[in-house]
């Protein structure tokens, strides 16, 4: 293995001196008087100077989005922001910026993979970590991954590209010196990795990775220092400068906590199911059911799903009952969109999303968008479709039918004229048969203190009343807010009925909020037949039990009034969350998850560093009846729908989880018996 030396070019050139120098007494005092001196012998050249030489032609490097805009020389940059849980819809999303926000656990994978060189001719700026006060505050799993290579690619991402310059890398802030790691495929000799300094006469001082396994070194990546960080979300500096800092303060190829090297995907399918895939990524953000038992894969592909190489296509993917391939549709946009939700009648489905582009027959703002469409079960074809955005951040994450065919979302929402905003969150009710918008609701969550963030993509649910579409809908969602010392992530219900008139009305709502600074996520919610409330997310905090590890799963139980709160927390000593929440006729719920740990299986991945999907079933009262995970070494995650006695799982894999793996992220389906809660066929 190469050991690459990290020394500044000053401090170089003095050591090559005083090794001359050495070598000149040494001869003149052993030769005989008179003699000739020996010509002292250069010692050979260290690869770091050269390095060192050329990182000072690059020029400075930006942490954060307005710099890299004003690098790239383009009039905006598209981006996408995580979560305060380890999430891979966005983080995985192929965009200019991408951010952790609060979790220091996170998955980059900042370029397509199926082109034939990714990142060629790009700048990617990753924020490992937005907000690193919060991230110690909320004290989550921590250890970004950030692949800039594959073992099923010949060639590292980010080499120059058909201009033959070397105008394309990764930038990395706020990375993670002890817990990070940053993936390479080949080996640590095809790298050089040296830190350069503005006394050496860079522009920016941190470390840049170049591969030298090719005639011309290129460089791969610059990671800024570790105690060089990006402001926080309020602009402020970060209190805990070192935070994100091992004991030297220093990277190193030699360190394999810091730098790890691809192995080759595991060809051997872990269960039963089905898995489709193109040369890219496929990000899966839902799944849904019709009658028939169908299912509905709602997601991202950036390879081409319908043969091609169709880059940042939103995609609804059939698999029929049996397990075989049904129709795929894809629908292509200028910049990325992602589907989050779907819902079906007797003929169409219903999906819903946001996109930094524009549908055809829409326009952009600018900005993310919220999205809508009709698509026909038989076929695919997309008969209706609406967007919707102001100028600040929109977008649609869940969908719902009433018993009078309207449908309802619910997810972020911005005021008119609030630039750049997402401090409130958004309802609406849409016509199903063309889509058309009936009302909108952009609000802020009622609660006390400053709201910064709110958005409501915490599950949508609607519950009949006495006359058809004259019921009531649960909303659950999050919302960031100022009080306590400091910023805490809060859940929250709400209660909104009224929904026939022009404007409905919210009658009641509940905040889920550990003790003192954390992060607590409602991330799914569902009624049971007596109108008693549920909701199930992720906390870093005491939610009726005590912390377990790094982010817990919960589910809480509230009665039909939003009162009377019953919490159960459940996990392990790594990272746990619940994605998806649904209760069948027999009134027991089942949470379809992830974890880093283990219940009652090992974790398929014994290093602990990626997540298997977990599913399990509580009984009325929150206590836990039985329990299944499966997984492979690389990442899962999933959603699901229940039907049937069937828990229907539609999810993304980085491996061959339900068959042979084409490259990168895949999408899979598997169906798991409620009754047994084993995988089935």
């Amino acid at each position: 293995m190469l050991r690459r030396t990290i020394t500044p070019l000053s401090v170089f050139r003095r050591a090559c001196a005083a090794t001359a120098l050495v070598v000149v007494a040494s001869c003149t005092k052993d030769d005989p008087i008179g003699a000739e001196p020996e010509t002292p012998v250069e010692p050979p050249p260290d690869p770091g100077v050269a390095l060192i030489r050329q990182a000072t032609q690059y020029p400075a490097m930006p942490n954060e989005r307005a710099g890299l805009i004003a690098l790239r020389g383009t009039a905006a940059g598209t981006f996408s922001s995580g979560t305060p849980y380890n999430d891979l819809e966005y983080t995985v999303f192929d965009t200019d910026y991408m951010e952790g926000e609060t979790s220091g656990f996170d998955t980059f994978m900042p370029v397509d993979p199926s082109r034939a060189a990714p990142g060629a001719d790009l700048i990617k700026l990753v924020n490992a970590t937005s907000n690193v006060d919060l991230d110690g505050s909320y004290a989550n799993q921590k250890g970004d991954r950030i692949i800039l290579g594959t073992a099923e690619h010949p060639s590292p991402f980010f080499l120059r590209g058909s201009d033959g310059l070397d105008n394309d890398y990764a930038l990395i802030t706020n990375f993670d010196y002890s817990a990070g790691h940053i993936q390479l495929r080949g080996r640590a000799a095809d790298y050089g990795l040296v830190r350069c300094t503005t006394a050496d006469g860079c522009r920016t001082d941190g470390y840049y990775l170049f591969y030298t396994a090719s005639p011309t070194p290129d460089l791969i990546a610059f990671i800024f220092r570790c105690d060089d960080l990006a402001p926080l979300i309020s602009g402020a500096t970060p209190r805990n400068v070192k935070g994100l800092c091992n004991t030297t303060e220093r990277l190193s190829l030699a360190d394999g906590n810091q730098f790890r090297f691809a192995t080759p995907i595991n060809a051997s399918p872990s269960v039963l199911g089905a898995q489709f895939g193109s040369s890219g990524k496929e990000v899966v953000g839902g799944v849904t059911t019709d009658a028939a038992g169908n299912r509905y894969v709602l997601g991202l592909t950036d390879g081409g799903l319908e043969g091609g190489t169709a880059e940042n296509s939103t995609f609804i993917a059939r698999i029929n009952a049996d397990g075989s391939r049904g129709w795929t549709r894809e629908l292509t946009t200028s910049n990325g969109t992602l589907l989050f939700d779907g819902t079906t009648d007797a003929d169409f489905l219903y999906a819903v999303g946001r996109t930094l582009g524009a549908i055809p027959g829409a326009t952009s703002t600018g900005g993310w968008d919220a999205i809508l469409l009709k698509v026909r079960l038989s076929d695919g074809s997309i008969v209706a479709s609406h967007q919707f955005g102001n100028s600040g951040l929109d977008g649609y994450g869940n969908v719902t039918l009433d018993d009078a065919g309207n449908l309802y979302v619910s997810g972020a929402g911005s005021p008119v004229g609030a630039t750049g905003t997402d401090n409130s969150h958004l309802v609406a009710k849409h016509r199903a048969s063309d889509l058309s918008p009936v009302w909108r609701q952009i609000v802020p969550p009622q609660s006390s203190g400053t709201s910064l963030v709110s958005e409501a993509w915490g599950g949508l649910t609607y519950v009949p009343g006495v006359v058809p579409g004259q019921g009531r809908l649960v909303v659950g969602g999050w919302f960031m807010g100022a009080g306590g010392g400091g910023i805490s992530a809060n859940g929250f219900l709400e209660i909104w009925t009224d929904l026939h008139l022009a404007a409905p009305a919210r009658v009641a709502s509940a905040v889920i909020n550990s003790p003192g600074v954390q992060a607590d996520w409602v991330l799914d919610n569902t009624v049971d037949a007596a109108g008693n409330i549920y909701a199930a997310g992720f906390t870093t905090g005491t939610l009726g039990a005590l912390s377990r590890g790094q982010g817990d799963a919960f589910i809480v139980r509230f009665d039909s009034n939003l009162q009377n709160p019953s919490y159960r927390q459940v996990g392990t000593a790594r990272s746990d969350a619940f994605r998806k929440l649904e209760i069948d006729d027999n009134g027991n719920l089942f949470a379809v998850g992830y974890t880093y740990g283990a219940y009652g299986t090992p974790n398929a991945d014994p290093s602990g560093l990626t997540g298997d999907v977990i599913v399990q079933r509580f009984d009325r009262q929150l206590n836990q009846v039985a329990s299944i995970q499966f997984g492979t070494a690389n990442e899962e995650r999933a959603y699901m729908h229940l039907r049937g006695g069937v828990v229907h799982l539609g999810g993304m894999t980085e491996a061959a989880l339900a068959g042979p793996n084409r490259g990168s992220f895949d999408a899979f389906v598997v169906k798991v018996a409620t009754s047994t809660m084993t995988v089935i066929r």
